[in-house]
Order: C-alpha cells, then sequence, then structure tokens
C-alpha cells in the first residue's frame, strides 16, 4: 500500500541532503575566513609596529580591524589583489599598550585577538605632558625629531596627542627638520653630521624603516620634495673674505642622482657684513654667515621663501631665474614695520594668504613666540597681525616652528626648550607635549594616517 506520509519523509530528506550537500563548501569558506590563523608579531625593528599574516582556503581581499581596545577604530587599507596568503602591518599603537584586532574577510570578522607592543629601545624618548592635545586640526599624530645638542644623532619619532611615540627612526646623525612625504607612506629629512659636513644627506624613510639616501656634502637644515621631483635643500658654501673664512649657502635642487643645480647663491647676491654668527662654532673653522634654516615653496608664482638666521631676513626667490623678489627684515628690507614689531632672528617661514607666518627666537629677555604677519608690497609694509609665547616668556635660540589653522587655532614647537603646544582659536593652551632628558625638539606637523588612500 502506497505510504503518502512515507513518500514525503523520503521526499524531504532527499532535499535536506542535496541542501546540505551545496550549502558545505559555503560552511567550510566561512569558518575558515571567521577563524584564518590569524599570526601577529611584532617588528624586530620598531617594536609599536604590529605584523599579522593569515590565510584563507579561497582568494579573497582582506584588511585588519585594530585599536587599544575591542572597539578598534582604525582598520588598514583593503587589499587590492584576492589571495589565500596575507598580511597587513598596523600603526599608530603606543608602546608597552595591547593592541586588539581581528581580520575583516567579506561580510564575516574574526574573533579578538590582541599583541602588546615591545617597550622603547634606548634612545627613543616619550614626551610627558598634564594636558594632552585635543585640537580636531592636530594629529591624530604629530611627526618631529629629538635632537642631542651638538647635534651626533637625533631620532625621527611620531607622537600620538599624549605624547607616546607610536613610530620611530634613529637617524646617526643630527636631524632639525623632518617632513612627512607627500605621498603618506614615509617621511624624509636632511642629516647633518658634526665631525663631517661632507657626510651630509638627504634621507628618505619607509614606515617600515626602508631608507634611501641621496649624498649632498654640506646640505643642513631643511628640506622640500622639489616640485619637478627630487628635492630641494641648502648647501653651504664658503668664501674668504678680508681673511675670515665665511660660511654661506646655496639654495639648491637635488635630482634622484644626487647631481645639483643652484637656484640662488647668498654670495652673489647679499653683502657680506659680520654679524652674530662671527662667534658661533656650528660651522668649525668658518664664520656661520647666513645660516639659512627654513625653506617653503609658492606655487602660486613658480618661487622658494627662505630663512636666514644670522642675517635675520626672510627672502623670495624666483625658481627659474634666482632673482629676489623681496627681502623681509634684516639690512636691505623691502618692507618697514611699526616699531616693536620687527622679528629675529627667526626659523620656520610658512605662507598665508595675505603674507607668511614666522617663529620668531628673538632673545632670552623677551621670550621666543609665534607670529603672522600682512605683507603689503606696495606700501612696501609689514604688520604684525597676530603672536603668541608662553606666560613663563620661554625661549629657544634654537629651532622654533609655527602652524595656524583656519579657525585661528595652532600648533608650535620650542627647539631648546623641548616644548611642543597646540592652541585653541581663542589662543589658550590646549595642550602641551615636553620631551626629557634636556633634548632640543624639532620642528613639527601633523600627520593625519599611516594609511593614505586606504
Amino acid at each position: 500500500m502506497w505510504d503518502a506520509a512515507q513518500a514525503r519523509r523520503r521526499l524531504i530528506n532527499a532535499l535536506v541532503s542535496r541542501l546540505a550537500l551545496r550549502l558545505t563548501p559555503i560552511v567550510a569558506l566561512l569558518a575558515c575566513r571567521a577563524d584564518p590563523g590569524v599570526v601577529a608579531t611584532l617588528d624586530p625593528t620598531i617594536t609599536t609596529v604590529i605584523h599579522v599574516t593569515w590565510t584563507t582556503a579561497d582568494p579573497t581581499t582582506d584588511q585588519v580591524q585594530f585599536g587599544v581596545d575591542p572597539t578598534y577604530g582604525t582598520v588598514t587599507p583593503l587589499e587590492a589583489t584576492p589571495t589565500t596568503t596575507h598580511s597587513a602591518t598596523l600603526y599608530g599603537i603606543p608602546p608597552e599598550t595591547v593592541c586588539h584586532f581581528a581580520v575583516q574577510s567579506g561580510a564575516t570578522t574574526s574573533a579578538d585577538q590582541t599583541i602588546t607592543t615591545g617597550r622603547l629601545p634606548n634612545g627613543v624618548p616619550s614626551f610627558v605632558t598634564d594636558t594632552p592635545v585635543t585640537d580636531p586640526n592636530v594629529g591624530p599624530f604629530l611627526l618631529t625629531s629629538t635632537v642631542n645638542l651638538p647635534a651626533d644623532k637625533s631620532t625621527v619619532v611620531i607622537l600620538d596627542l599624549t605624547g607616546a611615540p607610536v613610530w620611530y627612526g634613529q637617524a646617526g646623525a643630527g636631524v632639525t627638520s623632518v617632513r612627512l612625504r607627500s605621498d603618506g607612506g614615509g617621511v624624509y629629512f636632511v642629516t647633518n653630521s658634526i665631525d663631517d659636513r661632507g657626510a651630509n644627506a638627504i634621507v628618505s624613510m619607509d614606515f617600515d624603516g626602508t631608507t634611501t639616501s641621496v649624498s649632498v656634502p654640506e646640505a643642513h637644515h631643511d628640506v622640500i620634495e622639489g616640485p619637478d621631483g627630487g628635492w630641494v635643500t641648502f648647501q653651504t658654501v664658503y668664501q674668504v673674505i678680508n681673511g675670515v673664512n665665511v660660511a654661506g649657502d646655496d639654495l639648491v635642487e637635488v635630482a634622484a642622482d644626487g647631481t645639483t643645480r643652484v637656484v640662488w647663491d647668498a654670495f652673489q647676491n647679499l653683502d657680506v657684513v659680520e654679524n652674530a654668527g662671527w662667534n658661533e662654532s656650528q660651522i668649525a673653522g668658518a664664520a656661520d654667515w647666513t645660516h639659512a634654516n627654513g625653506l617653503v615653496y609658492d606655487p602660486s608664482d613658480d618661487s622658494y621663501v627662505i630663512s636666514l638666521y644670522f642675517t635675520e631676513q626672510v627672502i623670495k626667490i624666483d625658481r627659474a631665474t634666482g632673482a629676489m623678489d623681496w627681502i623681509l627684515g634684516g639690512t636691505d628690507s623691502n618692507f618697514t614695520f611699526a616699531t616693536g614689531e620687527e622679528f629675529g632672528p627667526q626659523h620656520a617661514p610658512e605662507l598665508t594668504p595675505d603674507g607668511i607666518r614666522l617663529f620668531d627666537n628673538r632673545s632670552f629677555t623677551y621670550g621666543s613666540r609665534m607670529t603672522e604677519y600682512a605683507l603689503d608690497q606696495t606700501a612696501g609694509t609689514a604688520s604684525l597681525t597676530w603672536s603668541w609665547q608662553f606666560p613663563d616668556n620661554a625661549w629657544t635660540p634654537v629651532l622654533g616652528d609655527v602652524h595656524r589653522f583656519p579657525d585661528g587655532s595652532a600648533l608650535g614647537a620650542w627647539g631648546l626648550a623641548g616644548r611642543i603646544v597646540a592652541l585653541g582659536p581663542d589662543d589658550t593652551i590646549d595642550g602641551e607635549l615636553v620631551v626629557g632628558d634636556s633634548l632640543t625638539v624639532g620642528q613639527v606637523s601633523m600627520v593625519p594616517t599611516f594609511y593614505p588612500g586606504g
């Protein structure tokens, strides 16, 4: 007799078996993605950097979520090409800190895992603070250098806003200005060797620690990426004048192979006048006349603006011809100042829509300050439109930096004082980071992410 109920049971069992066969590979793949055999290790050189590897049964494009707690907050870039063997590098975690992370593969995320970053090696300093930086214009990371004086060695360091180093590179020579590369994948700087200035070089350092360098003897202080590729920096040159060996500066463009083009020569364009640099010993056996220390490119008219410390001048130079468009400050200035508004010596020129921003080192008596000037080339006037200094009149005779944002907030560094400060739009202190061990802090800038385009 036909058993309808039994027939229905057989049909259902057959359908369930067939469906199970179809689902098995999907279930297996999801299980692989959810538990991908993740391995995390610390970088052998940079103890705050974490390398993560994992595999999947089928080619996928994955990424890693990570942070200092299970809410993560940061994600690595999605892999560009499907693969079964995966890797990612995690940046931005402070030293000796638990990092939580999980692999994201498609719609599936692995279980939370942890690894603790290592201790900082000797020579990599931490900054201390009673008031961490909170200004949304700043960070989330800050790039700077710390310098032992005399500047025989430096550490290039990226800090979080509490002052903890999250990435570092030890330069083995003096570094006063370090900048984020335009591709976002690393930093660059010029090394200053006290013992052998002929060994100075422009160094590009990837975040994985890989470095490339171009030898530029007598290069010093500042370097920027060239508008047509390569680099732009200063190169010390010498002339004997009235029996004195005088050190001046060339502004040079440096190609990838190290060949240079002189854009501007101080000896050919300025009168050599004895100044405070005659008594300095930063350049052995020579009077330190110009001491170029800051450089910026102006794409609006294809020009460079440079800062000369001992002549107390800021000069705008036509890139193509080397002609001086104007001189601000010092002798032969094309601009006049109201009484008390003069600057000098100075560092860190930064262009503004109507003029220029400078770090004014000034003197021990008056303290150093961040400044902003409006320049009227027709009237030939320079007007001080903003300035700020610490309430305790902190002074630094070396280095110094200033940045200001559209809402009026600012970021600055007081070199020899070892202080980095962020200001709110009302000029009150938003946060301050201080380096210990009697170190000097180099110029400071913002690092928005370790993963550009991610």
